[in-house]
């Protein structure tokens, strides 16, 4: 088992993906002990060759669905059901690490791998964005997560769950390349916010209405199992 699965999905053809590689092989300390998981899409050319001669390290899974916001959760569950890391670390292509030694600063908390936890760390986006999560929370949960934007996902269950299955590692830092000044800056939709349900259309409040008791269906389980002292 590694420590640390890193999971990735490129956007197709993503010019960000290599460069967030070299930057994970930069910033960790020992790249033995850590795996990154890349979901792509059958439309990915520029980046294949890369993943195939990087083999050592990324482990590639090709998903024959089109990659936007409504799918990337299947993009996340794909890669990280192919991952067997203690820690499991969704980052998009357009983030860097900027904590030399990452992979050290997360050592006092591989022990809880067989527990459920959220690792929340700092950053210009805060401590929510971003999160990791132990294997035990995915073996529970049995994928990821199940929509809206998956990093929302698991900030929304995570905030579902005694705060005490929070922990915040404050000295590990990611940054996103855009607020560094080398790639424009993208804006997303980062999941869907309470005031707004007045504006939603009926097809986005039923969808919304399934979000919310799914989040609520999978913070019980997990509660459950935090509860009965198995998690």
């Amino acid at each position: 088992m590694k420590d640390i699965s890193l999971i990735i999905s490129i956007r197709p053809n993503s010019d960000q993906f290599i460069p967030l590689i070299e930057n994970i092989l930069e910033t960790a300390n020992d790249l033995d002990k850590i795996e990154i998981c890349v979901a792509y899409s059958p439309l990915e050319e520029d980046n294949l060759q890369f993943l195939n001669d990087r083999d050592d390290i990324i482990k590639g899974i090709k998903v024959d669905m089109k990659l936007g916001g409504s799918y990337l959760y299947h993009y996340i569950n794909k890669a990280a059901a192919i991952s067997n890391g203690k820690l499991i670390w969704v980052i998009m292509d357009d983030m860097r690490i900027w904590t030399k030694d990452f992979d050290l600063k997360l050592k006092p908390y591989l022990k809880l791998y067989n527990q459920i936890y959220r690792i929340k760390f700092g950053g210009s986006h805060g401590t929510d964005i971003h999160p990791i999560i132990t294997r035990k929370w995915i073996q529970t949960t049995g994928q990821y997560a199940t929509g809206i934007t998956p990093l929302v996902w698991i900030t929304r269950l995570g905030d579902l769950l005694p705060p005490e299955n929070t922990k915040t590692a404050v000295d590990l830092v990611v940054m996103d390349e855009a607020e560094l000044g080398k790639i424009p800056l993208r804006r997303t939709t980062i999941g869907l916010d309470q005031p707004a349900i007045k504006d939603f259309r009926e097809e986005e409040l039923t969808k919304f209405r399934w979000y919310e008791a799914q989040l609520e269906k999978e913070a019980k389980l997990l509660r459950e199992v935090i509860k009965n002292g198995k998690g």
